[in-house]
């Protein structure tokens, strides 16, 4: 994969929801989780490939804070770093 991708969000409450592919980054510019909000991030679970979260990593999220639920399903390379989320945060575990 040629294209990596960078998603920098000012200060403030943004009403989006953000599907955290596969080479990008998402990062709230605020000096603190709280200066950026968005109503939801999640990472897509590699329901469409057989070995599911294991193949989604080289991925991330910081100093946001998330209005919702959240679903992180990843693997390595794929921090989630200063986040303050208002929801269940769900982690995937892959059947084995």
């Amino acid at each position: 994969m040629d294209s990596r991708y960078a998603i920098f969000l000012k200060r403030g409450q943004h009403d989006i929801n953000i599907k955290v592919g596969y080479y990008t980054q998402v990062l709230g510019l605020g000096d603190v989780p709280s200066d950026t909000s968005v109503e939801s991030i999640h990472s897509p679970n590699g329901s469409d490939n057989p070995l599911g979260a294991l193949c989604n990593f080289w991925r991330g999220a910081e100093n946001l804070q998330v209005n919702s639920d959240t679903f992180w399903a990843v693997s390595q390379s794929s921090p989630l770093r200063r986040m303050q989320i208002y929801g269940n945060l769900s982690l995937y575990e892959m059947d084995s």
